[in-house]
């Protein structure tokens, strides 16, 4: 993913943002933390500014969307529950072992 935005960013080449959106809808299936992957994506767009078509834009937006239709699928059937833990995994703060107390 990074390498296909490399490739937007540097060779001006916004062909590229499709496969990066495919690499950003493989990661987040893989794992519900590569999201930040796509903030980051923004970031960079933003802060280069590379000259992009916005067809390739749109076609990026819509294979990202078709991609992702299985995991949407999936977290409506059941209710949010990997969305769920991963937003409690970033806004809720746990012991830390140091704490532990034993017996108690």
């Amino acid at each position: 993913m990074l390498y296909t935005l490399l490739r937007v960013i540097v060779d001006k080449d916004s062909k590229n943002l499709v496969l990066a959106a495919v690499a950003s809808a493989v990661l987040i299936q893989l794992h519900l933390y590569g999201a930040i992957f796509i903030i980051l994506t923004i970031m960079l767009l933003l802060i280069f500014r590379p000259p992009v078509n916005h067809r390739h834009v749109i076609a990026a937006i819509i294979v990202f969307i078709f991609l992702h239709t299985p995991l949407l699928l999936f977290e409506v059937s059941h209710g949010f529950e990997n969305t769920s833990a991963v937003y409690n995994g970033l806004t809720h703060t746990t012991k830390s072992v140091s704490s532990y107390e034993p017996g108690g």
